[in-house]
């Protein structure tokens, strides 16, 4: 049985560069009764000559949607809520708050464990 036989899947325009959507829908219910179709929005967010402002605003991010939404990608935010034994300069923590404060907003949870991350390095210095 095909996936696409049993799923249409749309690319959606977030309206910004560096974010790729992807609205995955199904006749049968998908994560319990009354949500047909999901959400996974997949960003590369970077930081722009202002080191304060990051390429992928949180709105689009964090959209407020009736139904299921997964946010997965490389943020390139550091906040103590996620990384709280990686020392942080004042200005990680300005630029990456209005990101947790919107999620949480938004009823979103981060699914790593601090600290733990989901990339392996490729240089023996990093740490994944």
């Amino acid at each position: 049985m095909s996936l696409l036989s049993n799923y249409t899947v749309l690319l959606r325009v977030m309206g910004v560069d560096d974010v790729l959507a992807l609205d995955i829908c199904s006749n049968e219910p998908l994560f319990g009764p009354g949500f047909h179709s999901f959400r996974v929005i997949n960003p590369y967010s970077t930081n722009t000559v202002d080191h304060r402002i990051h390429s992928v605003p949180p709105e689009v991010l964090f959209p407020d949607l009736w139904f299921p939404l997964l946010v997965m990608g490389d943020l390139n935010i550091h906040n103590p809520l996620s990384d709280p034994l990686q020392q942080l300069s004042q200005r990680e923590i300005s630029s990456s708050t209005p990101y947790f404060k919107k999620a949480a907003e938004s009823g979103f949870v981060l699914l790593n464990l601090p600290a733990e991350y989901t990339r392996f390095p490729l240089v023996g210095k990093a740490r994944p």
